[in-house]
């Protein structure tokens, strides 16, 4: 089940990586016929349609990783446990191998920075959720209602990004 849960993670972080090659090699070709051909009405065109559709994908890409966020707050939960247990049965420089040889020892962290994100995305509540970060009034005012199977994106207007 772990093993399982590890390569549906990789799938979809793989599937990700490749979509988003995939897409840049598409509109790089798309746009060198359009030049080879001289086509600036062509160029322009291809670029709207290419930034609308990676708007979508990135949203598609956002909301997967999203939801991959429960399974890996619990790795991390999991991961710091086990350290602590580990330390307190092995001690500082208590030392471990795994069956492929690698060797493991325990050490106390020097420190680590701590890094806030410029940016966060947040939303209004899932189905099984009492609330999300974004209250339904606020997503109403963007103009969204709560209507389910259908994307959509709306870009910041000029001034009220920061808001």
């Amino acid at each position: 089940m772990k093993d399982m849960n590890m390569k549906n993670i990789n799938s979809i972080l793989d599937e990700i990586i490749d979509k988003r090659k995939s897409e840049s090699e598409d509109i790089e070709i798309s746009l060198n016929k359009a030049r080879e051909l001289g086509q600036e009405q062509e160029i322009k065109a291809v670029k709207d349609k290419w930034e609308a559709e990676e708007i979508n994908a990135l949203i598609k890409d956002y909301v997967a990783l999203e939801n991959l966020k429960p399974v890996i707050s619990k790795y991390y939960e999991l991961i710091k446990e086990t350290v602590e247990k580990l330390e307190s049965k092995l001690g500082v420089n208590g030392s471990f191998q795994d069956e492929a040889g690698i060797v493991y020892v325990v050490e106390e962290s020097t420190g680590k920075f701590v890094s806030f994100d410029r940016f966060t995305i947040h939303r209004t509540r899932k189905n099984d959720e009492v609330r999300g970060s974004l209250s339904q009034a606020r997503a109403l005012e963007f103009g969204f209602s709560s209507e389910v199977g259908k994307i959509e994106f709306k870009k910041a207007f000029k001034g009220y990004e920061n808001e």
